[in-house]
């Protein structure tokens, strides 16, 4: 069909397919709206729904990505479209003489915050579902909002203004929320949604006029506090405080509420307990004694801090359970706790989440319950998942095993449209003697983690007839990975799929090699002791096979899980690769991270709209690229001739031996390759 026949369809035949278009491969979506006149009256409506506004540190750049964001809008008439408003960056307040060390501390925040993007790329693998447990968050000291400030925001909220029917505001910036956005929003958007992606109470005990106006906006909608571990304890214990008395009614519409890094140092380098810290006297000038629990739609509590009993019940006292609909407990980047035994007891026998939809949890041993075995906590963690009225969502993660995953089929799977089942090893085992794993070993403590097999993913297939996602971890060069992957394939209505390739070797560990000695298969190179522990230069040879994973092998592990004539098959397929070089005993390596990190690429197979001489085509797109160079660029390694024998460079070679180009230059970094991929005793390589 030509642009002239489209031309002649009816505007909402044409509004149905900027929306299919919109849901199915937005990128066709631009080149839809680009087709004539009529096909771009129809994409607007899509196209413009949300505007994403970003800045770094100049007012004059906001004003002027302002300006010509409000030309746009004027000149194509789009602004009746416009419902989603996302502001993200960070505004240093030009000529404030008594702003320096605040406004070097923003900055400061600000690069640390980008830093980790750069270093780990783990917000574009993984998206928001694992935060990072020490992200910063605004200083608790008394400040506010100052007029020069307030007026560098002017021009954002004379847009706010201008535009007629916005629903939600999100507010990503580590600057307080402007007074003159929430007077703009207030009279312009009185039903407008505003989510605050980064708050924090400036003046928790006594805030402010503009402070207890944003706390009490019938229109806060969500608040997201990060807290970081190295706040004053009693700074931080405002804040948390403040957050609670605000989830107990004084933002009236609140509905959303997410606490991200819940670890507060004391002296002694333990968590901070209300024990420990002076009693709160709450906000001043609100009366707490008229307050009623919040009833919150969502809760979210990441970070570091275990998620206990006495947790649980403190919070219980400001937000009713029973209105949650979506609960996400104990998750986090690199979060060593989660949720414990007792408090999955105590949650099994009250059955407080009575509406919950979605759940998202991880489940870890409490500090001091190492007397409940292996056996005895996947029973109480089954027995809360049974607790549940049937859900849509599961995203259980942690010291998972079988009986965990078959109550999840038993009592979800009839409704599950989403499922994510992750087991990791325990925290701290890394930390601890052969002794010590040899006494719990003997208590029924299990260091190693249940490795998920082609029986599991078939029993998902058996039970969860409805399943549209699924994230489960594969080991890496596991006998039967290529089978995991096959079966993965075989659900029939899975249309999107995170499969985190797991490359850690937790067996390797003083006890293990003890009792065991290495695998059989190894040769007197690969037996041979590096400075790490235990790690053998095999040990270290087999996590870089483990980790590298290039665009060949990512398209050979789609293959077996969509193979060619599945037409109804994934949509797209994410692999997280992770894990290189994790052991079970620590100890450092030089150059084991910067290896690694080159290898374990991560990587998006989308199918394309568009069919390939027949055959399903697909899109392939490295995630984390940007992150990668980041690193390599700053961890730019010796020349090989100066690294000692044993460099993990000089192992890598022992796999991939050195190649040149046509300068006669080498570097490692472009000689590895992912090893295939063997299904059924054939070989399977990407085309």
């Amino acid at each position: 069909m030509n642009a002239g026949n489209l031309d002649s369809l009816p505007l909402e035949t044409l509004q149905r397919v900027a929306e299919f278009l919109d849901a199915t491969h937005r990128p066709s979506l631009g080149s839809f709206g680009l087709a004539n006149r009529a096909c771009r009256q129809a994409a607007a409506t899509f196209l413009w729904r949300a505007i994403h506004i970003t800045f770094d540190y100049d007012p004059e750049a906001l004003h002027r990505r302002v300006e010509a964001l409000f030309k746009a809008i004027s000149t194509l008439g789009v602004g009746c479209h416009i419902r989603h408003v996302h502001v993200q960056g960070i505004l240093l307040e030009a000529g404030a003489e008594n702003k320096g060390a605040d406004a070097e501390w923003l900055k400061d925040q600000h690069n640390r915050r980008e830093d980790l993007f750069r270093r780990t790329g783990i917000p574009e693998i993984l998206g928001d579902t694992e935060p990072c447990t020490y992200s910063a968050q605004g200083k608790c000291t008394p400040m506010s909002v100052s007029d020069d400030e307030d007026a560098a925001w002017a021009p954002l909220a004379g847009l706010i203004k201008n535009i007629p029917h916005v629903t939600k505001l999100l507010y990503d910036c580590y600057n307080q929320f402007p007074p003159c956005l929430l007077q703009a929003t207030h009279q312009h958007h009185p039903t407008c949604e505003l989510h605050l992606l980064k708050f924090g109470l400036r003046s928790p005990e006594t805030p402010d006029q503009h402070e207890l106006a944003l706390v009490t906006s019938p229109c806060l909608h969500s608040i997201t506090l990060r807290c970081s571990e190295k706040w004053p304890s009693l700074e931080y214990h405002l804040n948390r405080r403040a957050v609670m008395q605000l989830a107990a009614g004084l933002a009236p519409n609140l509905k959303e509420l997410r606490v991200i890094g819940v670890t507060s140092p004391t002296p002694n380098g333990g968590p901070a307990r209300d024990l420990d810290l002076e009693p709160w006297r709450g906000i001043r000038g609100v009366d707490t004694k008229t307050m009623e629990k919040a009833s919150l739609h969502c809760w979210s509590q990441t970070g570091t801090h275990p998620l206990d009993a006495d947790f649980l019940q403190t919070w219980s006292r400001c937000i009713d359970f029973s209105c949650l609909r979506r609960l996400d407990l104990g998750a986090g980047h690199d979060a060593r706790w989660g949720v414990t035994a007792d408090a999955l007891r105590c949650m099994a026998l009250d059955r407080p989440f009575a509406r919950l939809k979605t759940l998202r949890i991880r489940l870890a041993r409490g500090p001091d319950e190492h007397h409940v075995d292996d056996v005895e906590f996947d029973g109480r963690a089954a027995d809360f998942i049974e607790s549940l009225e049937p859900l849509d969502e599961a995203f259980v993660s942690g010291l998972v095993r079988a009986g965990t995953l078959a109550a999840i089929c038993r009592r979800h799977g009839p409704t599950l449209t989403s499922l994510g089942f992750h087991p990791l090893h325990r925290p701290g085992y890394d930390e601890d003697t052969a002794a010590r794993v040899r006494a719990n070993l003997a208590r029924g403590i299990d260091y190693i983690p249940m490795t998920l097999e082609p029986a599991h993913v078939r029993q998902i297939d058996t039970s969860c007839p409805l399943l549209e996602h699924l994230e489960v971890p594969v080991r890496r060069l596991h006998p039967r990975e290529a089978e995991v992957f096959q079966s993965v394939g075989e659900l029939p209505r899975l249309r999107t799929a995170l499969l985190t390739l797991d490359c850690s070797s937790p067996e390797v560990h003083e006890y293990y090699r003890e009792r065991d000695g290495p695998p059989a298969d190894y040769d007197e190179w690969d037996r041979c002791m590096t400075n790490w522990g235990p790690v053998t230069n095999g040990d270290l040879r087999l996590a870089f096979e483990k980790s590298a994973v290039d665009e060949a092998l990512a398209l050979s592990i789609w293959s077996a899980v969509c193979p060619p004539g599945r037409e109804d098959g994934l949509r797209s397929l994410k692999l997280h690769t992770t894990g290189g070089g994790v052991f079970g005993s620590g100890g450092t390596m030089g150059h084991i991270e910067e290896v690694v990190g080159n290898l374990g690429r991560s990587w998006l197979i989308e199918a394309s709209p568009r069919d390939y001489k027949g055959h399903r085509a697909v899109v392939v797109k490295e995630l984390g690229s940007e992150a990668r160079k980041t690193r390599d660029a700053d961890y730019r390694l010796e020349d090989e001739a100066s690294l000692p024998p044993h460099s993990a460079v000089h192992i890598l070679r022992r796999i991939w031996p050195r190649t040149t180009d046509v300068k006669g230059a080498s570097d490692w970094r472009r000689d590895w390759k992912g090893l295939p991929l063997h299904i059924d005793s054939v070989i399977v390589r990407a085309k």
